[in-house]
């Protein structure tokens, strides 16, 4: 049920109650071009040859509003569900890259610029992506980003959303994106650290089944060797 709808049927009933939660994710057609000619993967081209064997993970939060004891846990949840799916041997955390870029003010002025132009415009410039991946030593860039949280004295009073990138720094091209959100009404505020917690779990689990290998492709794969 489209969200105009949602609410249309909650204020049709009456109902204070109601919330509703938004998923969108998408593969890059541009991306899937570039990888089929670059790599000599046409026809063939699974969503795990989108993957390097490094990347460095992100996080930005555009609203001082986030709660300090919810950054934390967010954090760590995400970083530990991508390690855990065991898709990149090589995930550095964001404090690590954070520390590297402290050591290079011109790269780090570079990095805020290109992340800040990502998250808000979604464009990634090659110039900025590519040195920022060589100086980092990673392939790609994966970065988790919380683009709006529940302010009852903001512009935005209800609506909490994340978002995911990943970027292949080589090209700078934006290989997948995926966005969760959820409206929250006033009794759903409080709870607003509890909820975000599991669109995070949701956000990362859309990234699993994007790039995991399919159990059927697996065996295909597997009896050709044979």
């Amino acid at each position: 049920m489209k969200r105009s709808t949602f609410f249309l049927f909650c204020l049709g009933l009456g109902l204070s109650s109601c919330s509703a939660t938004l998923t969108s994710e998408q593969i890059s057609k541009t991306a899937e071009r570039h990888f089929e000619e670059t790599k000599g993967l046409a026809g063939t081209l699974q969503n795990r040859d989108f993957l390097g064997l490094s990347a460095g993970f992100f996080v930005l939060l555009n609203h001082k509003e986030v709660p300090e004891d919810v950054k934390a846990p967010m954090e760590a949840k995400v970083f530990a569900a991508v390690e855990q799916m065991g898709f990149f041997p090589v995930l550095l955390r964001n404090e690590d890259l954070n520390t590297r870029l402290q050591e290079d003010r011109q790269m780090r002025v570079n990095s805020e610029i290109y992340l800040d132009s990502l998250t808000n415009v979604a464009v990634s410039d090659k110039d900025l992506a590519n040195p920022l991946g060589q100086y980092l030593n990673v392939d790609d860039l994966l970065v988790f980003h919380v683009s709006l949280w529940p302010c009852p004295t903001c512009s935005n009073k209800s609506t909490l959303r994340l978002k995911l990138r990943l970027v292949d720094a080589s090209s700078g091209l934006i290989l997948w994106t995926a966005g969760v959100e959820q409206e929250l009404f006033d009794y759903e505020l409080g709870a607003a650290p509890e909820i975000a917690l599991e669109l995070a779990n949701n956000l990362t689990q859309l990234f699993d089944e994007r790039f995991k290998v399919k159990w059927h492709k697996a065996r295909f794969a597997n009896l050709a060797k044979g």
